[in-house]
């Protein structure tokens, strides 16, 4: 095979594997970001679309956060109370670490 020949397979290859990727997060507009918290739960976060993605703000008793769950890829700003009643983060990519987030705080206030 010539080195053009193996160029083109590379790229034709990359062409069906990336859009696999993008399940991990990444890419997304604040819109998307948004529809995608929303269609988990609409009504447990005030929520607010910004240049970088969307702004989740959270109050309840004893959150079950620590601060390194809102400091990882895809999330920015986050900060958490002292006494974790208190969360905003903005979500700046739309992946497993962030769904992950929103799903245990819906669990967390559901259980109540």
């Amino acid at each position: 095979m010539t080195k053009k020949g193996s160029l083109d397979h590379l790229m034709e290859q990359n062409e069906t594997d990336l859009p696999f990727l993008s399940a991990y997060g990444g890419g997304e507009d604040p819109k998307t970001i948004l529809q995608s918290i929303k269609d988990i739960s609409s009504e447990h976060f005030e929520l607010e679309l910004c240049e970088e993605g969307v702004i989740v703000n959270l109050t309840a008793d004893h959150l079950p956060l620590v601060h390194s769950d809102i400091k990882s890829r895809g999330f920015s700003n986050g900060t958490l109370s002292v006494d974790r009643s208190k969360v905003s983060v903005v979500i700046s990519e739309w992946g497993p670490e962030q769904r992950r987030l929103i799903e245990r705080l819906v669990e967390f206030i559901a259980g109540e």
